[in-house]
Parts: structure tokens; C-alpha cells; sequence
């Protein structure tokens, strides 16, 4: 009985903690807003990969392609040629992603909007945005009100997230959540920052 008082007083203040944190947040709205008559500057911009990489070691590479040989030879066995095609294009793929280095882009926000690859992302068609830790690495995920792309995603290194945070909260809602993540979520995403975690990011000493 003790027990299930505490769990609900703990769930009551994690509550209260997620209402005071979304109360806590500005209301960036009127900010855009006053800057669509004006003429387009850059306010930040930083350099990351175009994608998250984690470079395998060669005892991970030699395994994968062993465990990749053996079910190519299981396959070749029982005649199954079209799968072990399939199979192959996908180890072939999977491997380059984890062997090469991806391209380096320049991200930008601007008074406009966010620019990537030469487009801008105009403020009125971006909804909110959050930060999530991915083996280490942050990525940013920003919900879009298109219908594509439905999701923006770019990679910001520890030194920037900070910064990136700061002004773009001058513009946009953080996403709050009050659902656990998921183990899908986060192996696909990252783990979620919350806006507390996130809007006091110290570069110095991550939070995560």
C-alpha cells in the first residue's frame, strides 16, 4: 500500500515537473512573425556531418561479414537468389554507411527561417523542434507542417548545441512530450532531451 502512495506522489511530481517546464518555455510565435517584412540575415550557422556516424572497429566489420557469409551460403544452398541479391545490396549498403565518412554540410538559421542544401525552410512552415542524444552525437528533429519533408534532421556537434538552442527557441516551440520514449524511438532518434536538459546545455559537461 506504502509502496503504490509513493509510486502515485512520484508520478504527481512528474508531473507538475512537465507542466512547469512547458509553462516555462517563450512563446516564439510573435518573433516570427515580426520578422517576415524584413529583409533575410543570418543569425547562426554551424558545420556537421549530413547524417549520424559511428565508425566501426575491424573486429565489428570482420564479424558482420562473416555472419553475412554464412547466411549468403545457407541461401545460395536452398536456391534462394533473389533474397541473397537483396540481402547483399543491403549488407553491401550497411557497411559503407559504418565505413565511410559522410559529407560535411553548412546548416543556417536565419530571421527567415532554417537553410539547408541551398533551401530555406520558412518559419511559418515549421512546427517545433527537439534535441535528442544519439550514441553520443545530437541530432536535431524538426517537425515540419508540409507534407514533405514531414521531418527535418541535422546533426549539430557538443560545441553548438548550446547556441542552436538558444536562438532557435526564439523561434519555434520545443516539442514536450509526456509519453515514455519508446526503445524503438530512441535506438531509431536518439534519447530525448527535455527542454530543461536541453535550454541549460552545458558543452563542458553534456546532459543526456
Amino acid at each position: 500500500m506504502d509502496n503504490d502512495i509513493d509510486e502515485l506522489k512520484k508520478q504527481i511530481e512528474e508531473l507538475k515537473n512537465k507542466i512547469q517546464e512547458k509553462e516555462s518555455q517563450p512563446d516564439p510565435s510573435n518573433h516570427a512573425r515580426a520578422e517576415l517584412n524584413t529583409e533575410e540575415k543570418e543569425l547562426y550557422s554551424w558545420e556537421a556531418p549530413v547524417r549520424v556516424f559511428v565508425k566501426w572497429d575491424r573486429k565489428k566489420v570482420t564479424t558482420s561479414i562473416m555472419w553475412f557469409a554464412i547466411v549468403a551460403l545457407f541461401l545460395l544452398i536452398l536456391h534462394e537468389f533473389i533474397l541473397l541479391l537483396a540481402i547483399a545490396v543491403l549488407g553491401i549498403v550497411s557497411l559503407l554507411l559504418v565505413i565511410m565518412p559522410p559529407n560535411i554540410t553548412t546548416h543556417k538559421i536565419t530571421n527567415k527561417g532554417i537553410k539547408t542544401y541551398d533551401k530555406l525552410y520558412f518559419w511559418d512552415d515549421l512546427k517545433d523542434f527537439w534535441i535528442a542524444d544519439k550514441k553520443g552525437i545530437y541530432v536535431m528533429h524538426v517537425d515540419t507542417k508540409m507534407y514533405y519533408p514531414a521531418k527535418l534532421f541535422f546533426v549539430i556537434p557538443t560545441e553548438n548545441v548550446a547556441d542552436v538552442m538558444k536562438i532557435l527557441s526564439k523561434f519555434m516551440k520545443y516539442f514536450e512530450t509526456r509519453q515514455t520514449q519508446s526503445w524503438i524511438s530512441r535506438y531509431n532518434d536518439g534519447l530525448y532531451l527535455s527542454y530543461s536538459k536541453a535550454s541549460t546545455f552545458n558543452p563542458s559537461n553534456p546532459v543526456s
